[in-house]
């Protein structure tokens, strides 16, 4: 998760959301709530940007909305979806380490049995 720096460049961000930097670039013309600071022409997010992000790939790729949906929905409910999208985050990260305690116990389970 990028939260130790003030800003990221376009491929650490690209890589931390498993899409693309032509991805970001595009976005960033269809959704007027992304902006990342240019100093010299080079991109930097920072952690508002990244929720935005965060926010876009979630009404995109969770939500299936179009890009014309997804800003609409933007602009009529600030604020609002972010509250639910964490949640939702969340809820995946519960989920995905429960998983890996179900492993760990049907190892511990299946392991060698002491016939002693």
């Amino acid at each position: 998760m990028l939260t130790t720096k003030p800003h990221y460049s376009i491929g650490e961000v690209a890589k931390e959301f498993g899409i693309p930097a032509s991805t970001l670039r595009f976005w960033e013309t269809k959704f007027s709530i992304l902006k990342p600071y240019a100093p010299n022409g080079t991109r930097r997010y920072d952690a508002h940007d990244i929720e935005q992000i965060r926010l876009i790939k979630f009404l995109l790729y969770e939500k299936k909305m179009t890009i014309e949906g997804a800003n609409e929905f933007i602009h009529r409910n600030k604020g609002k979806e972010n509250i639910k999208m964490n949640a939702i985050e969340q809820l995946k990260q519960l989920r995905k380490e429960l998983l890996s305690i179900k492993a760990e116990l049907d190892k511990m389970k299946d392991g060698p049995s002491s016939n002693a």
